[in-house]
């Protein structure tokens, strides 16, 4: 990433499951964002991992576009 960055979309249409590892990766994919001043959007995930997604607290740092 880098300065230039506004906007880092991560397209979850295809999945159908994130495990830890991957939401390590997307909380360093957070972190990195913040740092730059970039906003993360989650499209397309489906209502489970949105829920996951939620019950962790990464809602209030992403954007969820359906």
């Amino acid at each position: 990433m880098n300065e230039g960055c506004r906007e880092i979309i991560v397209d979850f249409s295809g999945t159908e499951l994130v495990n830890s590892i991957g939401i390590s990766i997307l909380m360093g994919v957070i972190d990195a964002a913040s740092g730059i001043g970039a906003k993360v959007v989650f499209a397309e995930p489906n209502p489970m991992t949105t829920e996951l997604f939620d019950m962790l607290g990464l809602t209030r740092h992403v954007e969820i576009r359906a």
